[in-house]
């Protein structure tokens, strides 16, 4: 029976296969690690909801919804979880279905007219909408150093 490959990245231009004992050993660590962050993933998810359920008054499913997706757009486009609730506890307070007086709407009161291409068929009033496919995704556009402001 051949001992199946795993690979040990010092970084990701440096990969190679490990081979025997030590990739049976690791391979076990990897999936435990996995297993850990995921743990601490929920936990933490869980903590944010309860936070927003408790100083917003926001229900307790809607409330877990929006940790959820702040976790998942945090995430997604390598953001902090906490500048994001600043956002969205900032500008609208938790209230989805907010709406600004220059069209801004949603949580992270996006403003459709700037950003046409981005939430084109996108109900911004839907919290997971509104903050993973539209306003995290501006926010890292505008933070990357090659924004134009």
């Amino acid at each position: 029976m051949q001992t199946p490959l795993v690979y040990c990245a010092d970084t990701k231009r440096n990969a190679r296969p490990m081979q025997g004992a030590v990739a049976q050993e690791r391979a076990p660590e990897a999936v435990q690690q996995d297993a850990a962050a995921s743990d601490a993933t929920a936990e933490a998810t869980h903590q944010v909801s309860r936070l927003i359920s408790q100083k917003f008054g926001v229900a307790r499913a809607k409330a877990g919804q929006i940790s959820a997706a702040v976790m998942s757009a945090a995430s997604k486009y390598s953001l902090p979880p906490a500048l994001l609730l600043a956002i969205i506890s900032v500008e609208s307070r938790f209230k989805e279905k907010a709406r600004g007086a220059n069209g801004a709407t949603g949580l992270m009161q996006v403003v459709p007219a700037a950003q046409k291409q981005l939430v084109r068929n996108t109900d911004l009033t839907e919290a997971t909408a509104n903050i993973v496919e539209a306003g995290s995704a501006i926010l890292q556009v505008m933070s990357s150093p090659l924004a134009v402001t």
